[in-house]
């Protein structure tokens, strides 16, 4: 077999979105992985992943989420089965939080479809949600979330139709050639010029018994984010000027039985990039004494399951996407701080064509290396 022009090194939902982009341009490409993609061992797994419209994060993530909306569609098409499912997305918080109003000004600015409940409409029409006095809601319609695990089977399965070569099982230890780098709490070790730049933390979601499933269905139980000091009961600090107080998220139930919760502020850092799925104590307590209870009315603080991923952030909280100083011919994928999945059709082309030498479809600036190796 000639020797690949591209190779991909991780092959989690950036890497098989970016693999799947390469060979529908014909470029030569493999992809590797350590594991046997998908995977539990990494951040792209837990059965549903958030996919919104609404940045909070900053104006300069809708272009991606809007690219991004239209590649999943494809994906759909090119695979021949469903992938989102859409629910709409709730936003709840205080109206000078950085939740609330970040999502709000964006959504303004960029002409994004959305509408805001006042504090006595949203305990109307939501009664799951226990709402303090003064808490208002964005409703994001066009919201939905698509499964981690069928995605990145569905990338890969269109990579290989497309000619793309997969080595699963396959450990990269340097990236040579032209490349894309991937491999999320990897990176530090393929690429050391940015190892002091990416730190991995520890998430978990959990799987809660509700007591009246009917309630919590998807056409009455829109996904939701929640900045509330009754989701903790103690303040969280977080170095993530993007994520700030975001305190937890949820999905309506799948199984007629269930809803899925989680933080995505934990504190928990650890050193190796590994996952330990097995729940931690100071985990479980997060469910049980910051109190679901507090947060949701007929939620069970109770886990029937539970799975942790890790997330490799930035020092801002913004993406890495491009090449550092003097590696023209590398492109790195990392940082994605936890809010990075929703976008990966969007990355992936990015990344197909900064490596290939296109035009991305987006401005990248934001996301370069160089601001924080400069």
């Amino acid at each position: 077999m000639p020797e690949p022009e591209v190779t991909v090194v991780g092959l989690g939902i950036m890497g098989s979105c970016t693999l799947w982009q390469l060979a529908a341009r014909g470029v030569r490409a493999v992809g590797y992985d350590r594991f046997q993609p998908p995977h539990a061992l990494g951040a792209s797994h837990g059965q549903s992943r958030i996919l919104r419209r609404l940045q909070f994060e900053g104006d300069h993530y809708v272009p991606l989420a809007d690219r991004a909306y239209a590649l999943w569609r494809r994906l759909e098409a090119e695979a021949g089965r469903p992938l989102l499912t859409r629910t709409g997305l709730l936003i709840v918080g205080p109206p000078d939080s950085q939740l609330i109003r970040g999502a709000r000004e964006s959504a303004e600015r960029c002409g994004l479809d959305h509408e805001l409940l006042d504090t006595n409409t949203l305990r109307e029409r939501y009664p799951q949600h226990r709402v303090g006095d003064g808490e208002i809601a964005l409703l994001d319609p066009e919201a939905g979330f698509v499964s981690p695990e069928a995605a990145i089977a569905a990338a890969l399965e269109r990579a290989r139709a497309q000619g793309a070569d997969i080595r699963t099982g396959q450990a990269v230890r340097e990236a040579q050639g032209r490349a894309v780098v991937a491999a999320g709490t990897w990176l530090g070790s393929l690429v050391p010029e940015l190892a002091s730049q990416i730190t991995i933390e520890r998430h978990f979601f959990a799987w809660l018994p509700v007591r009246d499933p009917a309630r919590f269905a998807s056409d009455r139980f829109p996904m939701w984010i929640r900045e509330s000091a009754g989701a903790t009961g103690r303040a969280i600090e977080d170095s993530h000027a993007h994520s700030q107080r975001i305190l937890a998220f949820g999905f309506p139930s799948t199984d007629g039985r269930r809803v899925k919760v989680g933080f995505p502020i934990t504190g928990l850092s650890v050193e190796s990039p590994e996952v330990d799925p097995r729940p931690r104590p100071e985990e479980l307590a997060m469910l049980t004494q910051t109190s679901v209870d507090a947060i949701l009315d007929g939620v069970l603080a109770e886990p029937s399951d539970f799975t942790a991923c890790l997330y490799d952030n930035s020092p801002d909280g913004d993406f890495i996407i491009g090449s550092p100083p003097g590696r023209p011919d590398l492109t790195v994928l990392g940082g994605f701080s936890g809010h990075g999945f929703k976008h990966a059709p969007a990355v992936g082309e990015i990344a197909a064509a900064l490596v290939t030498g296109e035009e991305p479809p987006v401005d990248v600036t934001p996301w370069s290396p160089l601001r924080l190796l400069g």
